[in-house]
């Protein structure tokens, strides 16, 4: 039960598959920024991610790596927007200042 009350299911109880997600972190650049930098960063970023210390550290938190081009985050990013934004919106979520 969440703090207003309302009982919340877990996707384990509902197994509803449109309750799915995945939690992923990445670098995000200024929009203008130059595609030359931003695909140098994106390389760099990549090598880093296969290393040993990086995959070991990464999966001590149980984290899956997996580097993808820029274009390939920027799609994540959109369809993450539009299946959450109905969502986040009916919630009444306010960021903290």
């Amino acid at each position: 039960m969440n703090q207003k009350g309302h009982f919340m299911l877990t996707h384990a109880i509902t197994a509803d598959p449109a309750l799915e997600f995945a939690e992923w972190f990445g670098i995000l650049l200024p929009g203008k920024t130059p595609s030359d930098i931003v695909n140098s960063l994106n390389a760099v970023i990549r090598e880093a991610l296969k290393t040993k210390d990086v995959m070991a550290g990464l999966a001590s938190f149980s984290m899956d790596i997996e580097g993808n081009s820029p274009a390939e985050f920027a799609r994540q990013i959109k369809i993450d927007t539009e299946r959450w934004a109905a969502i986040v919106k009916a919630s009444g979520f306010t960021p903290l200042d």
